[in-house]
């Protein structure tokens, strides 16, 4: 199976869990890029695709945004999606699996599986924005994110990555 796992990371955490789940990924080699070092026209050259980003404002980043939009409507692979975000484990993460799914679902390409982490809040941008949005709180999100992705989180990449690759191995078999 040809693979590509493709992210975007503005501090380095989305990084970690791409590189995490190419590691989960025994069986095969899959290639690993940022999406600005991907030609969008190459997709139908592999059968399975991650896409991972940071959640932004419970949402897409503009630069991962465009990539999904410029992904041919007539493309054969699969996706799998991964986030990572700031937020606690339960919340603030669900609006971007909702976005990537939408833009997705407009271009009949299928899903497989989705995955998140929580990751560090290093950008100052986005922690002075939290800081004004919802003041009772940032502290604790900055807190509850300190050394994320860590060990633990990095190793339920692996697994995810593992998991995908055994889900369509046997769908292909059937």
């Amino acid at each position: 199976m040809k693979i590509l796992i493709t992210y975007y990371s503005e501090t380095g955490n989305t990084e970690k869990i791409a590189e995490s789940i190419g590691e989960g990924i025994t069986k095969e080699s899959p290639t690993i890029k940022q999406i600005k070092d991907v030609d969008i026209n190459s997709l139908n050259n592999y059968e399975l695709v991650f896409f991972g980003s940071p959640t932004q404002a419970n949402g897409l980043p503009s630069v991962a945004k465009k990539f999904l939009k410029a992904c041919s409507e007539d493309a054969s692979c699969k996706f799998a999606i991964f986030s990572t975000h700031g937020s606690s484990e339960s919340s603030g993460y669900s609006s971007f699996f909702k976005a990537v799914n939408k833009i997705l679902g407009k271009k009949n390409i299928t899903v497989v599986d989705q995955f998140d982490s929580v990751g560090e809040l290093k950008n100052e941008q986005v922690i002075q924005m939290l800081r004004s949005a919802m003041p009772d709180m940032i502290d604790n999100m900055i807190n509850n994110s300190k050394g994320r992705p860590n060990a633990n989180d990095l190793d339920k990449a692996k697994e995810f990555g593992k998991q995908v690759i055994e889900k369509l191995s046997a769908k292909a078999q059937l």
